[in-house]
C-alpha cells in the first residue's frame, strides 16, 4: 500500500508539472493575443482574453489574476457591456473574499448584484446573495447571513437549480451551528438535504463536498468517531474523482484527529501523505501548514531532528511566500523545541520573534482596514474620473453635430435664394428654428459644462479629503506608537515588581518539596497570584498556607488588586498568625472591602481563591474556597471541595460574608490542585470551544501519577496544542501539590 500511494504521488508530481509547463504556455498565447487584439483596436476580444487569463491564473488567485478581472472590467465599461460588467465585480469580489479582504470583496459582489437585480438576472443574483452571506457570517452577522442565503434559496427553488439548492443548504448549515441559540440538529439535516440532492445528481465530487462537510460538522459538534466515518466516505469519493488534492485534505483532516487523540504514529502517518500530496502539488501555504503539523508530531515523539527540519521548512516556506501566520507557529514550534533540548538562548530568541511578530500581525490587520479605506477613495474617484470623460464625450459629439447642421443650413439656403422668394422665406422660417434649436443645445452644453466643473470641484475635494485623512491618520498612528511604547515601559517595570512579589519556588519545596506553580499572564503583569507562608501559630503548631488567586479583571487592573491581596494577607497570616482557612478568607473579605470603600461607592472588584493549611503533625489538610475548589486524588479515587458561592470583595447588603472549612485526612498520600478558571475558559482546539472544567479535572486526575515535574510540563503543551494559534483569553494560574505524610516523624 504505501509503495502504491508513492507510485501515485510521484504520477501526479509528473502531471503537475507538465500541467505547470502548459499553463504557463497557455498564458503566454492568451497574452500574445490580448496585445494584438489591443493594438486592432478590438476592445470587445480583447476583455474576453482577459477573463480567459482569469480562469487560467485563479487558482493562485493573487494580485496578477485580480488586475486581469480589474482591466477587463476597465474595457467592458468602456463598451457599456452591463452583464460583462457585472461579471468582471463578481470575479473581483471572489478574488477579494479567497484573501480574505472582506471589506473589498462586499463592495465588488454589491455592485454586481445591482446589475444582476437590474437586469433580472435571477440565477447570477442568487449566487452571489451566497457570496455576500458567508461575508455576513464571517463578520458574525449571523441574523443577516440567514435571511441573505434564505433569499438566493427561495430564487434557487424556482428557478430548479438544484446545485445551488444544495449549495445554500451547506451555508445555512454553517451559520446554525455557529450560532449557539439554534438547534444543531437542524445544520445536520440541512446537510443530509445537500447529500441526497447531490446523490441524485450522481456528481461524485458533490457527493465527496457533501461527506466532507457532514465530517466538518461533526468535528466541531465533537462527536469524533462520526467525522472520521464521514471523512473516510469524502475520501473514497475524492479517490473516485483522481481529486488527489482533496485527498490531501482528507488525510489532513485525520492527522489532526489523531493528533487530537495523541495517537501520534497515526498522526504522522496521515500528515505525510498530505504533506507529499501538497510538495509536488506545489500548494506551499498547505505544504508549510501541514510541515508544522509534522514538526508538532516530531515533538511528542522526543525527535526533534526531525521536528528542527520540519520547522526550518515551514520557516523557509513562510519568508518565501509571506505566510505570516504560518511564521508566528514555525517560531513558537521553534521557541518549545529549543526549550525542550535546554538551548534556552535560542528558546527566547524565538519566543522574542514570535512575540514581535504577533504584534506586527496586529498592526498590519490595522493598516490593512486603513488601506481598505483609501482604496475605496480611490476606487470612487476613478469611477467618477470614467463618467466625465464618457461625458466629454458626448458633449464634443452634441457640438460636431451642431456644426453640421449649421454648415448643412447654410448651403441648402444659398443654393434656393436664387430661386424664389417664397422659397427664401420659408427657408428663413427653417434658420429661425434651427437656431432656437441650437440655442437649445448651446443652453444645455452650458449646464452640462457646469455639471462637469461641480463633478471636478467634488473630485478636489475628495482627493483633499483624503489627503487630510492620511496626515490625521498617521500623527494619530506615531501617538499611538509613543503611548504604547510608554505603557509597554511601564507594564515590563511593574511586571519586574510582581514577580518580585511572588514567593520564590525554593522556599515552597523547603515545606511542599513535590510541588510546582504555572502561572502564564495573558498580558505583562497579572491578576492570578499565588501566595505562601510556613508560620507558628498562637498555639505553637506549624502550618504551612498556601493560596492560589484570581482577581477581578487581568492586566494592571488585576495586578493592582493582587498587589493589595497579597499586603493583607501578610498582615492576616504573619502579623496576626491566623491560621483558619475560613477566617483568612473572611478577614481578607473584610479588608478588601474597607481599603476600596466598597460600602459607599458601586465598586465591586474582588478576587476569587483556594487557600488550603497544611498541618503535618495532625496529618490534616484544612480548604476554604471563594468560589474556587480544591480537587485531590486519593487511593486512586478523586473528589471535590466546590468552595462558597461568594467571592472576596463586593457587598451584599445586609450580608455577612461566611466561608466554609473543608478538612482532609492526608495520612496516605496524596495529590490536589488548586486553579484559576483561565485554563478551563481557554478557547481552541478543532471547533474553537473552551477547555471546559470537567475536562480539566479529567486531565488533572490523569497525570495525577506522573513526577511533579512532569505535570507542570504536560499542562503548558497541553495548553499549547488547545489554544493553537488563538489568543490566550485569560491570566491562567495552577497549583500542584504531591503531599506524602506517612513517613512525617509527628
Amino acid at each position: 500500500m504505501k509503495s502504491f500511494l508513492k507510485h501515485i504521488i510521484l504520477t501526479f508530481a509528473a502531471v503537475c508539472v507538465v500541467f505547470s509547463a502548459f499553463a504557463q504556455a497557455e498564458i503566454d498565447s492568451l497574452t500574445v493575443r490580448y496585445d494584438s487584439y489591443m493594438s486592432q483596436g478590438n476592445n470587445a476580444a480583447a476583455a474576453g482574453v482577459l477573463l480567459d487569463l482569469y480562469d487560467v491564473t485563479k487558482r493562485t488567485n493573487d494580485i496578477t489574476t485580480l488586475q486581469y478581472a480589474a482591466n477587463a472590467l476597465q474595457l467592458y465599461s468602456e463598451l457599456g457591456d452591463t452583464l460583462h460588467i457585472a461579471l468582471c465585480n463578481k470575479l473581483i469580489g471572489d478574488n477579494y473574499f479567497n484573501r480574505d479582504i472582506l471589506a473589498m470583496a462586499m463592495d465588488s459582489y454589491s455592485k454586481a448584484l445591482e446589475i444582476y437585480q437590474l437586469t433580472g438576472s435571477e440565477r447570477e443574483k442568487a449566487y452571489v446573495d451566497l457570496q455576500i452571506g458567508q461575508i455576513l457570517a464571517a463578520q458574525k452577522l449571523t441574523l443577516k447571513a440567514q435571511e441573505t442565503y434564505q433569499a438566493a434559496f427561495d430564487i434557487l427553488v424556482r428557478i430548479k437549480d438544484s446545485v445551488g439548492i444544495a449549495e445554500a443548504y451547506d451555508l445555512r448549515a454553517q451559520v446554525i451551528l455557529i450560532d449557539e441559540e439554534q438547534d444543531d440538529n437542524l445544520a445536520l439535516a440541512l446537510l443530509d438535504s445537500a447529500l441526497v440532492i447531490r446523490v441524485k445528481l450522481q456528481d461524485e465530487a458533490l457527493i465527496a463536498k457533501s461527506f466532507e462537510m457532514i465530517a466538518n460538522a461533526h468535528f466541531f459538534l465533537e462527536d469524533f468517531e462520526t467525522a472520521a466515518s464521514f471523512l473516510e466516505k469524502a475520501l473514497q469519493s475524492y479517490k473516485k474523482t483522481g481529486n488527489i488534492v482533496k485527498q490531501a485534505d482528507a488525510y489532513l483532516g485525520f492527522g489532526e484527529k489523531y493528533l487530537y487523540d495523541k495517537h501520534f504514529e497515526d498522526a504522522k502517518h496521515n500528515f505525510f501523505k498530505a504533506y507529499d500530496i501538497y510538495r509536488v502539488s506545489e500548494i506551499y501555504d498547505k505544504q508549510a501548514k501541514t510541515a508544522i503539523k509534522l514538526a508538532e508530531v516530531y515533538l511528542f515523539l522526543n525527535n526533534s531532528e526531525e521536528a528542527k527540519k520540519f520547522a526550518a521548512e515551514a520557516l523557509a516556506l513562510s519568508f518565501e511566500r509571506n505566510l505570516n501566520i504560518v511564521r508566528q507557529s514555525s517560531y513558537k514550534t521553534l521557541a518549545t523545541l529549543y526549550a525542550k533540548t535546554g538551548n534556552h538562548r535560542l528558546a527566547f530568541d524565538y519566543m522574542q520573534k514570535y512575540a514581535a511578530l504577533t504584534d506586527s500581525i496586529r498592526i498590519e490587520e490595522q493598516n490593512r482596514q486603513t488601506t481598505e479605506l483609501q482604496i475605496n477613495l480611490a476606487t470612487q474617484k476613478k469611477e467618477q474620473e470614467i463618467s466625465l470623460l464618457q461625458q466629454n464625450q458626448k458633449i464634443q459629439d452634441a457640438e460636431l453635430q451642431r456644426n453640421q447642421a449649421q454648415k448643412k443650413g447654410l448651403y441648402f439656403g444659398v443654393a434656393l435664394m436664387g430661386a424664389m422668394l417664397v422659397m427664401a422665406l420659408i427657408f428663413g422660417y427653417f434658420i429661425y428654428r434651427n437656431n432656437k434649436r441650437t440655442k437649445q443645445i448651446n443652453e444645455m452644453l452650458v449646464f452640462k459644462n457646469q455639471e462637469i466643473n461641480q463633478q471636478k470641484e467634488e473630485i478636489l475635494a475628495q482627493r483633499d479629503r483624503l489627503k487630510d485623512a492620511n496626515i490625521s491618520i498617521t500623527k494619530q498612528r506615531d501617538e499611538i506608537k509613543a503611548k504604547n511604547e510608554k505603557i509597554e515601559a511601564g507594564m515590563f517595570y511593574a511586571s519586574k515588581i510582581q514577580r518580585a512579589m511572588q514567593p520564590k519556588m525554593k522556599e515552597i519545596r523547603e515545606q511542599l518539596p513535590e510541588s510546582f506553580v504555572m502561572l502564564s499572564p495573558k498580558e505583562a503583569v497579572s491578576g492570578d497570584f499565588y501566595w505562601y507562608a510556613n508560620i507558628i501559630d498562637d498555639a505553637g503548631d506549624e502550618k504551612t498556607v498556601i493560596t492560589a488567586v484570581d482577581c477581578t479583571g487581568h492586566g494592571v487592573s488585576g495586578a493592582f488588586m493582587s498587589m493589595l491581596a497579597d499586603a493583607y494577607l501578610t498582615q492576616i497570616v504573619h502579623q496576626r498568625r491566623i491560621s483558619h482557612p475560613e477566617i483568612i478568607l473572611q478577614e481578607l473579605h473584610k479588608g478588601i472591602v474597607s481599603s476600596l470603600q466598597q460600602e459607599k461607592s458601586n465598586n465591586a472588584d474582588g478576587m476569587d481563591m483556594a487557600l488550603c493549611v497544611i498541618d503535618k503533625k495532625r496529618k490534616i489538610l484544612e480548604f476554604a474556597g471563594a468560589k474556587n475548589p480544591l480537587f485531590y486524588i486519593q487511593n486512586g479515587k478523586s473528589d471535590i471541595f466546590k468552595g462558597d458561592h461568594d467571592s472576596i470583595g463586593g457587598i451584599k447588603r445586609g450580608e455577612e460574608r461566611i466561608y466554609t472549612r473543608y478538612s482532609l485526612d492526608v495520612s496516605v498520600p496524596t495529590v490536589f490542585y488548586m486553579y484559576s478558571d483561565g485554563f478551563q475558559d481557554q478557547f481552541g482546539g478543532e471547533l474553537n470551544k473552551k477547555f471546559m472544567a470537567k475536562r480539566f479535572r479529567d486531565f488533572l486526575e490523569k497525570i495525577s501519577t506522573e513526577p511533579i515535574n512532569k505535570q507542570a510540563t504536560a499542562l503548558a503543551v497541553e495548553l499549547d496544542e488547545w489554544k493553537g494559534e488563538r489568543q490566550q483569553m485569560d491570566d491562567i494560574l495552577i497549583i500542584g501539590v504531591k503531599l506524602d505524610l506517612t513517613e512525617h516523624n509527628s
